[in-house]
């Protein structure tokens, strides 16, 4: 278990980790950081979530929020116990549609069915 105040970064990538994203926000961060893989590596790591989490970021993914995994409900079991609790929760583009899941939202594709990925710098 950590016992220093920390950031968790939940990537939820299922190809590939947005480590660049993640190194960005490394180095501007107020507090340590851990950084979890749950679609890639299993969700063992996200058992560090403590009352010392300070903030939380759930980053963006090639998933759907519908797929209903059991990652997905891993980290909306955190989300929700964070936010119940006044832990500041962000997510970023897959992390924006789960939390909007999450709290009883539709998330449905575009208009014409296709996946879209985009990206976007967003300066802190």
């Amino acid at each position: 278990m950590i016992t220093e105040k920390h950031l968790m970064i939940i990537d939820p990538a299922v190809v590939k980790p947005a480590i660049e994203s993640f190194n960005r926000i490394a180095s501007i961060a107020p507090y340590p950081i851990t950084y979890h893989l749950p679609a890639l590596y299993g969700t063992t790591s996200l058992g560090i979530y403590n009352s010392n989490v300070r903030g939380i970021i759930v980053m963006g993914s090639a998933a759907s929020v519908n797929d209903n995994k059991d990652w997905e409900n891993h980290i909306s079991e955190i989300m929700l116990d964070a936010s119940a609790k006044g832990i500041p929760v962000l997510g970023l583009c897959y992390g924006h549609q789960l939390i909007g899941h999450v709290y009883g939202g539709k998330v449905a594709p575009l208009w014409s069915g296709e996946k879209k990925q985009g990206e976007r710098m967003v300066h802190l």
